[in-house]
């Protein structure tokens, strides 16, 4: 039986987890992490809310596309919030520009 839909975990600021623990717009969603069951989306938040109290995130249910990519509603705000921390990440000097 193929599975139709998956859980994912969004954020206050409608992003989406990663499979590498970051956040996301949704603009990739072959990057965002995903559940096959709401158990174990609802075990990943609870681990990731431990580690970040500010954290208010809510796990969705949804569809899943031909690629088997979970179908996403990305917003303006996390298109946003992803564009002004590229943005930081350049203006900041690495450790390998001083030297």
């Amino acid at each position: 039986m193929q599975q139709k839909t998956v859980f994912v975990i969004r954020n206050q600021f409608d992003q989406y987890l990663g499979k590498h623990s970051d956040w996301l717009s949704g603009r990739a969603p072959q990057q965002v992490y995903r559940a096959g069951h709401h158990d174990e989306a609802l075990n990943t938040l609870i681990e990731i809310n431990a580690k970040d109290i500010t954290l208010r995130g809510n796990i969705l249910e949804t569809g899943l596309d031909e690629k088997k990519n979970p179908m996403l509603e990305v917003s303006e705000a996390a298109l946003a919030l992803e564009k002004d921390l590229a943005q930081m990440e350049k203006a900041q000097p690495s450790e390998w520009d001083e030297a």
